[in-house]
């Protein structure tokens, strides 16, 4: 008979290995993200666990989490103090194999002030992005599956990014050497949350590509254009503004928390021979009151001059 023994941490790593691999494949076939969710969420919750542990090791038991509560209102002294003025004691509590959930560690964590640092180590903002994503495990868990898979690469992503830092202020093993060589460069990609969102940024490009040339086969139109792609002088980002038709001005830079609409390279179109060109080289007629009537492009234009 074969027997498992795995660490809370080791158990944890397990976990991510695991979400790790099913989000690689999640890209292809979206019904992977589930279980990417599953897995990551258990990560993240055993993760927060550990953390907790760092306070005291027994701490993870509602029992004993139970007694420090109960110690907090009665005697009206500050939670963590009492978690150090009475570690001996509290590691004699009667504990049942019932630990806390991941909420209580969530908040106990986001409860801590660091006096060193001078700030929460688990503010609110990211607390509620990690419980965010447990609760979607939850979710999925005990009721429906239900989600976009853009939102949740994106609050993967940031879940990974704020359970690194903590695992950074408790000095715990570095994510990037515990996980696999396999997974490594997935999770790096992740971890540095300009990388994630210029991935982000690639995979909405190539889904409004894919539109365009389906909109072209479905409705049998010749493709007389390429897609449009401009780089974006808002973010920086590289091919990230592209064609979009809720944009007042048609484009529109796909870079989370973008959304720029202007650029002074959008091509116009020539209204005599239907091409588009850079503005530079595109000459416009206006009336009297400074509206532009007709475009016309360089080529056009001498073409006209040598008739």
């Amino acid at each position: 008979m074969k027997k498992l023994t795995l660490s809370m941490m080791e158990n944890a790593i397990d976990s991510l290995e695991e979400g790790l691999s099913s989000y690689t494949k999640g890209v292809e076939n979206i019904r992977m993200y589930k279980f990417s969710i599953l897995n990551i969420s258990h990560f993240l919750e055993l993760a927060l666990k550990a953390c907790v542990q760092d306070f005291h090791v027994d701490l993870v038991f509602s029992d004993v989490l139970k007694e420090v509560k109960e110690k907090e209102k009665k005697e009206k002294k500050d939670f963590f103090q009492i978690l150090s003025d009475e570690q001996s004691y509290l590691s004699t509590v009667k504990k049942k194999k019932h630990t806390i959930t991941a909420k209580n560690a969530a908040d106990i964590l986001g409860d801590f002030y660091c006096t060193k640092n001078k700030n929460y180590i688990f503010p609110k903002s990211e607390k509620e992005k990690v419980v965010s994503l447990i609760n979607l495990r939850n979710e999925i868990m005990h009721y429906e599956c239900l989600f976009e898979d853009r939102a949740v690469r994106l609050l993967i992503g940031s879940a990974l990014r704020i359970v690194n830092e903590l695992f950074d202020y408790f000095n715990f093993v570095s994510l990037e050497k515990a996980i696999s060589a396999e997974n490594r460069p997935l999770l790096e990609d992740l971890l540095d949350e300009y990388e994630h969102l210029t991935n982000e940024a690639k995979l909405d490009i190539q889904a409004k590509l894919d539109d365009y040339y389906k909109d072209i086969y479905n409705n049998d139109h010749i493709v007389d254009r390429e897609f449009l792609s401009l780089d974006c002088s808002s973010c920086g980002g590289i091919g990230t503004m592209v064609e979009d038709k809720e944009s007042s001005t048609g484009i529109r830079c796909v870079f989370e928390g973008c959304g720029n609409e202007d650029s002074s390279d959008t091509p116009v179109e020539c209204d005599e021979c239907g091409s588009r060109v850079h503005p530079d080289s595109i000459e416009e007629m206006t009336d009297s009151e400074g509206i532009v009537v007709h475009s016309i492009c360089d080529s056009c234009w001498e073409g006209k001059m040598q008739d």
